[in-house]
């Protein structure tokens, strides 16, 4: 699946880390993505790529009755949101 690219535009008086407060990213991955080396110097109307927040990691315990290929399809659909 191919992730839309989300934009932003900097307001007045804004700075990146309000910015990163505001999209729920860290302030390193939003200069990262925008190739900013300094975060003080940036403009309004300046348009900014917003990156993927982040998905927090939650701890799962869980398990399948089920087996063979039946099992696979299970933990292979839930399998990005369990850990171990």
């Amino acid at each position: 699946m191919k992730q839309r690219r989300r934009l932003g535009k900097v307001l007045a008086g804004e700075t990146l880390w309000a910015i990163a407060q505001k999209y729920g990213v860290t302030l390193q991955d939003l200069t990262r993505v925008n190739q900013i080396t300094n975060p003080a110097l940036i403009y309004p109307g300046q348009t900014i790529v917003i990156p993927q927040a982040s998905k927090p990691t939650i701890e799962v315990n869980a398990y399948t009755e089920k087996f063979g290929t039946e099992g696979v399809e299970l933990v292979n659909e839930a399998g990005e949101y369990l850990t171990y």
